[in-house]
């Protein structure tokens, strides 16, 4: 049977989409076909049966985060949004960087460029070990900030396995400025963390 309505139009639903006999149901229905009947007549089907939208509840349930919880969100589920999706990006990026300078430190011809600053390279390794530990100290502070609950932090393996990769960095660090002889503004490479996240 062809739906007509008072406008003219003509629904595709046919006898071979929706057989009259009473003891058959229809196998082989086109969703796009549905879709577009559904569309035309203004059907709402999730009024109809009184369902609510998940995507509105998601929605919703987002609007209702505190900031601590939309940053915990931002840091640990890469779907939360665009930004969360560059900032993983850019944290995977950050770990290849400190996994390729940890080779590359441990490699004879290549080790002077990590503790000698006349060496060519030695500045762009420094500069890549600061900008690394960088942002894996602000990602590991973020965290921390945002963690439900901050005392039981350090529970989680990967959170103390993170901290234990930019401690070194800080520990170097000290012993520099408190050294303020010929080794302040060197480094050996060896302060460079991995982390695991």
């Amino acid at each position: 049977a062809v739906v007509s309505t008072q406008s003219g139009h003509y629904g595709r639903f046919t006898e071979h989409d929706f057989p009259l006999n009473s003891n058959s149901h229809p196998t082989q229905v086109d969703p796009d076909l549905v879709k577009e009947e559904l569309d035309f007549f203004k059907i709402d089907l999730l009024e109809i049966f009184n369902v609510e939208d998940p995507n509105d509840n998601d929605k919703e349930s987002i609007a209702t985060l505190t900031i601590r919880e939309k940053v915990h969100q931002f840091l640990l589920d890469p779907d939360y949004s665009r930004a969360a999706m560059v900032w993983s990006f850019a944290d995977m990026i950050a770990i290849v960087l400190s996994i390729i300078m940890l080779v590359a430190e441990s490699v004879p011809s290549a080790n002077p460029h990590f503790s000698d600053p006349r060496k060519p390279l030695y500045y762009f390794f420094y500069s890549t070990e600061i900008l690394v530990n960088g942002f894996f100290t602000v990602d590991f502070l973020l965290k921390l900030i945002s963690w439900p609950k901050p005392w039981l932090f350090f529970k989680n393996v990967l959170n103390f396995l993170d901290f234990m990769a930019i401690l070194p960095f800080y520990m170097e660090l000290i012993a520099m400025m408190n050294s303020g002889g010929a080794d302040a503004g060197t480094f050996d490479g060896s302060s460079m963390g991995v982390e695991v996240d």
